[in-house]
């Protein structure tokens, strides 16, 4: 879904990374995607703009570090830390973009993807409790534009990995960042994560969990590929419901191993709410 509205949005060619590996012994459910997926959806991407591109990058051969962690248990899972070791994978280029699965874009991501770093290593948006909660500076990972080449130098990645090795924290592997990097941080418009609601400048939206008050205290924690009345009644939004119906024909496709082409990415769903 994150991948899908990205190439629907954005008019640049896009190169894609998607960051998976097994570790089965930690969770039966944590499986790495595999390469005929990899490949079904670089044929995706492609209808989009036929430039786009899809790669793959294997953590399984990082156990032995990832292991040393001490919340790879955690309800973050283990893939949470995949971005402190992007300074140790050479083959990412020196600026990238990393999001969070459960990101949807609703604009060109170019906007972000081209702003001025201001010689900051990443670029951030407020976290939507943590800003209240914990710190007025405190910043959401989850949408993080980061100078790969001035972090190689830095070593802050490193930093952080070293905190998340010693020491057990609530949100490990976004707490390491907001101590490490703190005044090197970039802050950016809550438009490019927006946690909350979707506004009408929306450019990136995080369906991470929120902590709400009203009108009982509750968390909020459903995303567009739970079922379809959970996510409209908890999070009372409807205008991805093209997407999810788009995504929906795109997963039923692969499962049936059918060939797509053009016609795939006409919407069958148009809501209208009043």
């Amino acid at each position: 879904m994150a991948i899908t509205s990205i190439c629907q949005n954005t008019s640049k060619p896009v190169h894609i990374y998607v960051m998976t590996g097994n570790f089965l012994d930690i969770d039966p459910q944590f499986v790495s995607f595999d390469d005929k997926m990899i490949n079904y959806y670089q044929k995706v991407i492609s209808l989009f703009n036929p430039e786009n591109l899809i790669t793959k990058v294997d953590y399984s051969s990082y156990k032995e570090e990832l292991y040393k962690l001490k919340d790879i248990k955690s309800c973050f899972t283990i893939y949470a830390f995949f971005r402190l070791f992007f300074d140790m994978l050479p083959d990412l280029p020196d600026k990238i973009l990393y999001l969070d699965i459960d990101t949807v874009a609703l604009k060109d991501i170019s906007s972000l993807y081209d702003i001025d770093m201001r010689s900051k290593s990443v670029a951030l948006a407020l976290d939507a409790v943590g800003h209240k909660w914990i710190n007025p500076h405190y910043c959401n990972s989850g949408v993080m534009l980061m100078d790969l080449k001035k972090i190689r130098e830095n070593n802050k990645l490193a930093k952080c990995r070293n905190m998340c090795q010693k020491k057990h924290m609530f949100m490990p592997d976004q707490s390491a960042i907001n101590k490490y990097f703190n005044k090197d941080i970039r802050i950016l418009s809550n438009i490019y994560n927006e946690q909350k609601r979707t506004e009408e400048n929306t450019v990136i939206r995080h369906f991470c969990t929120i902590f709400k008050v009203f009108p009982y205290i509750h968390y909020v924690k459903s995303k567009p590929w739970d079922e379809l009345d959970y996510f409209h009644n908890e999070r009372k939004e409807y205008q991805f419901d093209n997407l999810i119906a788009l995504v929906n024909k795109l997963e039923k496709a692969f499962n049936e191993e059918k060939e797509i082409d053009e016609s795939i990415l006409n919407p069958d769903v148009v809501y209208i709410n009043l």
